[in-house]
């Protein structure tokens, strides 16, 4: 993965930062030549580990955006086959575990198992009546594995009151499932993007996008410092917001 202008620039703007912090406490302890070169080299270790940690933090979110997309286009897939269509993949798929399927009652058996398998791939979420109508459609030495894109977390509290008779297999762990069995659905269509909805607010303090507001402040009381009596109370107040600027850069809640 090529490191991207971002993170460059956010890598030089945290070096920036630890330079002007290290600078204004240095200058009242060491000569002025000697605190530039201490804050230049912390400055430029702050760089380097910046560039790391933003590195690899851009390329787990790129991996993970990948995975959901993947994830997402092959629920999309299975939602639109015919129900016969996805008894047939996931048949396949068994069967690649060396197991004998048999198709019954809209699901699949594996008898050597006392396995029962249903699919609820649909965009209306499962219910409690589908629950008990799989659960009722099996024999009672049988497990019940219920596949669907998503459970709502009341549905899955009803599902554990069946003293593991009933197993929910969500849509991440079906795609890992088929993905596995190198399995996955064939797919003719493009996704657009879903718009996600604002997230509620949270702790508004350390969001990322106040850093360039934090930097902002922290120059400003800088500069008054210039022209004030009590100067350290205004470097101290500008070594703050320059510092919570450098955090809400690195670690900053972000939407």
């Amino acid at each position: 993965m090529r490191l991207s202008i971002s993170a460059l620039l956010d890598s030089l703007f945290s070096g920036f930062i630890c330079f002007l912090v290290c600078f204004l406490l240095l200058n009242y302890f060491f000569l002025r030549e000697h605190a530039i070169i201490i804050s230049l080299i912390f400055s430029t270790l702050i760089i380097i580990i910046a560039l790391k940690r933003l590195w690899a933090k851009n390329t787990l979110i790129k991996l993970k955006k990948d995975q959901e997309k993947a994830k997402n286009t092959c629920m999309i897939a299975l939602k639109i086959m015919p129900e016969n269509k996805v008894l047939d993949l996931f048949s396949l798929a068994i069967e690649k575990l060396g197991k004998t399927v048999k198709k019954t009652n809209g699901g699949l058996f594996i008898e050597q198992k006392s396995v029962a398998i249903y699919f609820k791939f649909t965009f209306d979420l499962v219910t409690k009546s589908d629950v008990v109508k799989f659960f009722n459609a099996c024999p009672k030495a049988y497990v019940t594995y219920i596949f669907a894109d998503e459970f709502s977390s009341e549905l899955l509290t009803f599902i554990n009151r069946f003293n593991k008779k009933v197993v929910a297999v969500d849509g991440v762990k079906t795609y890992k499932f088929l993905y596995k069995m190198n399995c996955l659905p064939q797919t003719d269509f493009c996704l657009e993007k879903e718009k996600l909805t604002i997230m509620k607010a949270r702790i508004n303090l350390f969001k990322r996008k106040n850093a360039k507001r934090y930097f902002t402040f922290g120059l400003i009381f800088l500069f008054m410092s210039f022209f004030v009596p009590l100067k350290l109370y205004y470097v101290i107040c500008a070594c703050l917001f320059l510092t919570f600027s450098l955090f809400c850069r690195l670690y900053g809640i972000t939407k």
